[in-house]
């Protein structure tokens, strides 16, 4: 038998293999007191106890040779989360997709397509939410360039749709053409390296347009048709970040201008204007200890204005700045001083310390039934063990103690958290 002739390497099919693979598997126990008191209690921050979990796996496939310079790859990160014991014993728990997108890429630039993750900076205005089950991922699509060492990211996104039909995710809301449509756009620059080594510096131009959406059924009764007024605001801002010897500063600057829609009969928007700056600075003492003092102020919204001039804070991991109990709430009317210390115990033991002092600047506040604008102090304390590289257990003790001239009552909220997982 005459020996066949090699495969022609042209005509080799394409491979994916070999997969990448990461994780981020955690079961974590919360329990809340207090909250309900102080009028706090809401949503993901409710007064009681749950275990909460959540079991992700991030894959991504070999580069795919494309041709001309160009490959393409797939990231598909399949999860399921949520809180123990709510599907009882025997139904099977639902498996959701966190990313899953395509990748075209270049020598300097890359262009992905789908449902993907954006984290920038220290996560105040774009965050993946990590610490919350489900994390946070947006549908649409992101452009990179990147050139000696910086970058300049392009997206647009589409965060929200009115009106859709549980069958199919159409809208039942066509009034005007894209109706009931929230895009999330902008660009953002790391530009640090261009500048010294070591330096983070990045600016970004984000904008957040409502269209406008006609027929849209009031949901307190069908029957009644709202508009809601097409507006797009656009947030501008700026962040710096770099270590100097034994110091090291941050400091994130932002204002909002254009217009917020309103929903009602009439429809409607109105003129926006707001502003927000986060800094602080740490010194490091020896090789295991590191002092902070960090401040934040984010406007609020006066009432007796027809303007809005209240922060709106994008979509943040917000849980890290105002707080680790989320009882202040979302960064908008507040302004708080924050101590922080830093210990290494071990090479493997982490403590950590914050403690806040929180005012309003306008009235309206979350929780807020007195006439006093400040709020409280808060004081969080956690142990952190790593085992190994990828194992961690960690462990939260919070203390919430209120001005009884804000809230409804001056008994202290108290938080716990013990969590334990795999994430690399």
């Amino acid at each position: 038998m005459s020996p066949q002739p090699s495969p022609d390497p042209d005509l080799a099919p394409p491979s994916l293999l070999p997969v990448e693979a990461t994780t981020s598997t955690w079961t974590r126990f919360e329990s809340r007191s207090n909250y309900d008191t102080l009028g706090v209690s809401r949503g993901r921050f409710l007064e009681g106890d749950a275990f909460f979990y959540r079991a992700r796996l991030g894959l991504r496939t070999n580069p795919l040779d494309l041709g001309n310079g160009v490959t393409g790859l797939v990231q598909f990160s399949p999860q399921a989360s949520g809180r123990l014991g709510s599907v009882g014993t025997t139904t099977e728990r639902p498996l959701g997709i966190y990313e899953g997108y395509f990748r075209f890429q270049g020598e300097r630039a890359s262009f992905d397509g789908g449902r993907f993750m954006m984290n920038y900076g220290d996560a105040l205005v774009i965050g993946n939410l990590d610490w919350n089950q489900p994390g946070r991922a947006f549908d649409g699509f992101r452009a990179r360039y990147a050139f000696e060492g910086a970058f300049i990211d392009g997206f647009v996104t589409l965060t929200a749709r009115d009106g859709l039909t549980p069958a199919e995710g159409h809208p039942t809301v066509t009034e005007p053409f894209l109706g009931g449509d929230v895009y999330f756009w902008g660009l953002y620059a790391g530009l640090g390296p261009l500048v010294a080594k070591g330096l983070e510096l990045d600016v970004y131009a984000l904008g957040l347009s409502n269209v406008k959406t006609e027929g849209l059924p009031s949901a307190d009764d069908p029957t009644v048709s709202l508009t809601r007024g097409g507006a797009t605001e656009v947030t501008l801002g700026a962040r710096v970040k770099q270590k100097v010897g034994a110091l090291d500063y941050r400091l994130e600057a932002g204002t909002q201008v254009g217009t917020r829609p309103i929903t009602g009969t009439t429809g409607g928007s109105q003129d926006v204007f707001a502003y927000q700056a986060d800094g602080e600075i740490g010194f490091t003492l020896g090789s295991r200890l590191r002092l902070a003092l960090n401040g934040v102020v984010a406007s609020g919204d006066d009432p007796n204005t027809q303007d809005a001039e209240g922060w709106f804070e994008l979509f943040p991991t917000g849980h890290k700045f105002l707080g680790l109990m989320d009882i202040i709430g979302p960064r908008t009317n507040v302004a708080s001083g924050v101590f922080k210390g830093t210990a290494h115990l071990t090479d493997s033991l982490l403590f950590l310390l914050d403690a806040h002092v929180f005012t309003r600047l306008e009235d309206g506040g979350l929780g807020q039934t007195g006439t006093d604008k400040f709020a409280g102090y808060e004081v969080n304390t956690q142990l952190m063990q790593k085992i190994g590289a990828p194992g961690r257990l960690r462990g939260l003790y919070g203390i919430f103690i209120p001005n009884a001239g804000y809230y409804a009552s001056g008994d202290p909220a108290h938080y716990v958290e013990i969590e334990a997982g795999i994430v690399f």
